[in-house]
């Protein structure tokens, strides 16, 4: 037998005894190179699930808002040459029953092509129309189940938002766009644009107001490369706009962290474990201490 396949059998037998003292290096090899492949796939998992899912979170291809004001005629010509069009309006308001208890709500009015994307769930109602019809003066709505609960009220009850009468005849569970707006400081009242008006909220120079449209694009003006060249002139131009390939920056932000920090564990696993392997060597090497003085006694070679 030659002395190569020799020393891997003498090798093989020490190891079957002293692998012990390898197992936590080995472990921080094996978590560090783990870490770093989930890391990428993970990310980019994401990332696909994101861009899958991005005209329903931006509630289309374009999102164009403007803060304080209304679009004027001339805005919304625009916007309609470019392709379908859904106007949203929200004000954060004070919601108040006849029996004096208040709440905080989020009031959101949108027109009647709204949703553009997606579907808006809701129960207590056929549909998003049925939802919206008025009771007399007070204009309907669908409302979060938290705001039921915190008024105590029930579908069909009236409450007033500021001055204007709401009454609840559908329950809110989702909506396609939520993600795309960020957080809410209150539970969401959602009615028509024409509501909020009435009531008031979109007056010139109030806090916390604003309109915003989503647009389907046309087919000759849905590429990628499209949807970011209208961003920029829309944002040259002094509004607040994102396209579908941006459709929620703060997840994707959240994303990015998210790799970093699986990366950075993996890194410091494969550190832990680099930083081991001289002790894990020593330790070894002075354990068998007593098997090399008698290979060296029985004629084994220095290497």
């Amino acid at each position: 037998m030659s002395e190569l396949p020799l020393s891997f059998r003498f090798a093989g037998r020490e190891l079957r005894s002293g692998v012990a003292g390898f197992r936590i290096f080995l472990a921080c090899l094996a978590l560090g190179v783990a870490a770093i492949a989930a890391a990428g796939s993970t990310a980019e998992a994401f990332r696909r699930g994101l861009a899958s899912e991005a005209r329903e979170i931006l509630g289309g291809d374009l999102r164009v808002s403007v803060e304080g004001r209304r679009f004027t005629a001339a805005d919304r010509a625009r916007f309609a040459a470019l392709g379908a069009t859904a106007y949203a309006v929200a004000s954060m308001a004070m919601a108040e029953t006849a029996t004096g208890e208040r709440r905080l709500v989020e009031l959101r009015g949108v027109s009647g092509s709204y949703p553009l994307a997606g579907t808006v769930e809701i129960t207590g109602a056929a549909s998003l129309a049925e939802a919206f019809r008025p009771v007399g003066d007070a204009a309907g709505a669908a409302v979060e189940q938290t705001l039921l609960d915190r008024l105590n009220l029930k579908l069909g009850d009236r409450f007033l938002v500021g001055e204007a009468p709401f009454v609840a005849r559908a329950v809110l569970v989702s909506e396609p766009d939520r993600l795309g707006r960020g957080f809410a400081l209150g539970p969401r009242v959602l009615t028509t644009v024409e509501a909020v008006e009435k009531g008031g909220f979109l007056q010139e120079g109030l806090p916390d107001t604003g309109e915003t449209v989503r647009i389907a694009l046309r087919p000759d003006l849905a590429s990628n490369a499209s949807v970011d060249r209208l961003v920029k002139g829309l944002q040259a131009r002094g509004f607040s706009a994102r396209g579908r390939n941006d459709a929620a920056a703060g997840i994707k932000r959240l994303i990015d962290q998210l790799e970093y920090f699986l990366g950075f564990i993996g890194l410091a696993s494969l550190v832990a474990g680099g930083l081991g392997v001289a002790g894990a060597v020593s330790a070894y090497l002075e354990q068998r201490k007593a098997s090399i003085a008698i290979l060296k006694a029985l004629g084994a070679e220095a290497r």
